[in-house]
């Protein structure tokens, strides 16, 4: 499955990160995921809704898409605070989207999506 998401998020500028909400509601946003080690990357305020949302449940799906594919990876989360961790992922961040990340350095906390199951056609051979 990393090859299948590591394609996937070579070719999707954007993607749609879904968690759930304080009372079972499903909270979406917009974000510009990458590769990041063997998880898909995602940079956030620690402030943010999704974040809260993934302290109490660390779990999301993330829908990757470019025209009309899609790929849906769901999987476990892990909230990343290191700052080694946070500068190496904005170097890969930069390198797919040419800019740095947004929140900018010192208000970054870095989701790391570990991918469980995944359907859809983006990114296939």
């Amino acid at each position: 499955m990393e090859s299948r998401l590591e394609r996937a998020l070579a070719v999707a500028r954007h993607g749609v990160l879904s968690t759930t909400g304080v009372g079972g509601s499903v909270h979406s946003v917009l974000v510009n995921p990458y590769r990041f080690r063997s998880a898909a990357g995602i940079f956030s305020q620690a402030a943010s809704v999704k974040v809260a949302n993934l302290s109490r449940l660390p779990r999301a799906t993330l829908c990757l898409l470019s025209g009309s594919r899609y790929l849906t990876v769901e999987g476990e989360v892990e909230l990343c605070r290191d700052p080694v961790a946070i500068e190496e992922a904005a170097v890969a961040f930069g390198a797919k989207y040419g800019r740095p990340p947004r929140p900018p350095a010192g208000a970054r906390l870095l989701i790391l999506l570990h991918p469980t199951r995944s359907y859809g056609a983006l990114g296939e051979t």
